[in-house]
């Protein structure tokens, strides 16, 4: 069983770590499928942009943004998530560009017009976008969770 945290105040049950660091949209989906859960989708990133987020590091030295619902959980390995600057890979030549200042993430499209929208962290900001999905971008495991 893969340890997730909480946040009931976006219905969200989030996994504390990548399924994978880099994969392209396709494989991305099958490795969500294989767990049970999905990618997070448009309105779920925007959600969770509106919690507290710090820029810092995880125990193994990787830089990212911990997100949690209260400010004073951020960086709290119990009530918080983690969501590693891992870049990206190049479909072509599978070298990984940005690591350690921008984070990539696989979100679910379904009200998009495209199935290539992806989540960006930046080390000052994060934004929603639309890329070529044959790159390596992260993916998160998510799942809904009932209103209290």
């Amino acid at each position: 069983m893969r340890k997730t945290i909480k946040f009931h105040s976006i219905n969200l049950q989030i996994d504390i770590e990548n399924l994978c660091d880099h994969a392209p949209k396709n494989e991305a989906k099958i490795l969500v499928k294989r767990v049970r859960k999905r990618l997070p989708t448009n309105d779920e990133c925007e959600d969770l942009r509106r919690l507290p987020w710090n820029w810092g590091k995880d125990k193994q030295g990787r830089l990212g943004y911990w997100v949690a619902e209260r400010k004073e959980d951020l960086m709290n390995p119990e009530k918080s998530v983690f969501f590693p600057a891992l870049g990206y890979q190049s479909s072509s030549t599978d070298k990984i560009y940005l690591p350690n200042s921008e984070g990539y993430y696989w979100l679910d499209a379904k009200n998009s017009n495209t199935d290539n929208d992806a989540w960006i962290l930046f080390h000052s900001s994060s934004c929603l976008y639309n890329y070529n999905k044959t790159l390596g971008f992260s993916v998160r495991a998510v799942k809904s969770i009932k209103k209290r």
